[in-house]
């Protein structure tokens, strides 16, 4: 389904995640040419929420990159 994704997507993953194990995350951010990837350590299933700062970062960083093309 991202593979085809037409437009930005962030995917924003803990490296201790035991729903979702490290691995798939990083196959999945590799499939859509228009992803970028946070990948956080010491963060489990709700990385976004354990780093919020980190994700905001991350989101600002996308956004800009998106607006100035």
């Amino acid at each position: 389904m991202l593979a085809r994704a037409a437009f930005p997507v962030l995917l924003v993953a803990g490296k201790h995640d035991v729903a979702v194990p490290f691995d798939d995350s990083v196959r999945q951010a590799a499939l859509p040419a228009t992803a970028a990837a946070l990948f956080l350590e010491g963060s489990g299933h709700l990385a976004y929420l354990e780093q919020p700062e980190e994700t905001r970062r991350a989101v600002l960083a996308l956004a800009a990159a998106v607006f100035e093309e």
